[in-house]
């Protein structure tokens, strides 16, 4: 870690879990060793049936509740130290949010985002349960936020370098190429700082102002899975400026590292969520990268066009629940069309 940061901002965690209660373990501990002290960590459980709660509660991170978590959503708030030798006397409060049912990851962000920004802290750091963060991941993001405040840079959001179990870059954040003055791209303004302007990132380690969430609003929780990072990031570089963090480290440890595809997926379960990638995939193109008719001509004949080859793929391809498929891409397709989250 390089000098102290003079000016200490109030900072709350959002982590979103479900099924998944040793990662959230490893999380919470990685959070409580951060060099930067936290304030608040929110935990969204979206109804998991693994004993999430109790392995919490067994650990010292929740407190016993009298609330029917099946009934009424259960917040219970408990107090931890960080173990960081600088932060030792650092008390965190742990909000631990049970929901009724699960709501995705876009859901939990949208809950403890909101949250979080009305309870008054300077910024939220995003992410889901099985990141990892390293000690001084936070450190770096208030330190490129003090820098690029001290450049009169108006940022919008900062994201950390992700790595995957393998040591692999994995959800790489994409370049901002837009043309600004002179008809060059800025994306390496400060890069001789660490930072690499881009245009859109994940909920893996993302941080983002009370200030930029009073503009910009909140993650459209109408989206559930996959997509609402893409659509949320977007929203917010398109009126500011975003960095990615080179010095800010992150692991994630998911169980497949590779890119989902409706086309080698063999579980049934997680075969019914790709109809989310295909709504709001399409949506995100025809909301941000759509300019006028011919855009929107364009767009719709290449969207018929990728569904007749991707129907054609899983007809003739080596794959399992071939008509589960083929009706999930043509009903996220078709609903892409009148999906309007609020």
């Amino acid at each position: 870690m390089d000098k102290p940061i003079s000016k200490i901002e109030k900072i709350a965690v959002n982590v979103v879990t479900y099924n998944r209660k040793g990662l959230l373990l490893e999380c919470l501990k990685s959070l409580l060793k951060q060099t930067y002290p936290l304030n608040a960590i929110y935990i969204i459980d979206n109804a998991s049936t693994d004993g999430t709660y109790e392995l919490l509660k067994k650990e010292g991170y929740v407190k016993e509740t009298k609330n029917n978590p099946k009934t009424e959503i259960t917040e219970i708030i408990s107090i931890v130290k960080m173990s960081c030798n600088r932060n030792n006397d650092q008390e965190v409060k742990i909000h631990y949010i049970r929901m009724l049912k699960n709501v995705g990851s876009a859901g939990g962000q949208y809950e403890g985002t909101k949250r979080a920004y009305e309870s008054g802290f300077d910024w939220v750091w995003l992410m889901d349960d099985d990141i990892i963060t390293d000690k001084n991941a936070l450190y770096h993001l208030i330190e490129a936020a003090n820098l690029l405040n001290q450049k009169n840079e108006q940022f919008g959001f900062l994201c950390s370098k992700v790595i995957d179990k393998h040591g692999k870059i994995t959800n790489a954040q994409a370049i901002d190429l837009d043309y600004e003055k002179y008809q060059y791209c800025q994306w390496s303004k400060f890069l001789e700082y660490g930072l690499v302007r881009i245009k859109l990132s994940t909920f893996v380690s993302m941080l983002i102002s009370r200030n930029i969430i009073s503009v910009i609003g909140l993650p459209k929780k109408e989206f559930f899975i996959w997509g609402e990072d893409t659509e949320y990031t977007l929203r917010i570089s398109r009126k500011y400026f975003c960095y990615l963090v080179g010095k800010s480290n992150v692991l994630h440890k998911r169980t497949i590292t590779s890119f989902p595809s409706i086309f080698a997926e063999n579980d049934y379960n997680r075969i019914k969520n790709f109809y989310f990638m295909y709504r709001n995939n399409s949506y995100i193109h025809r909301k941000y990268y759509n300019y006028g008719i011919i855009d929107s001509l364009i767009f719709y004949c290449k969207l018929f066009i990728s569904t007749l080859v991707n129907v054609f793929r899983i007809l003739f391809g080596n794959t399992n629940y071939k008509f589960l498929k083929i009706k999930i891409i043509l009903r996220g397709r078709w609903d892409s069309m009148f999906f309007d989250p609020l």
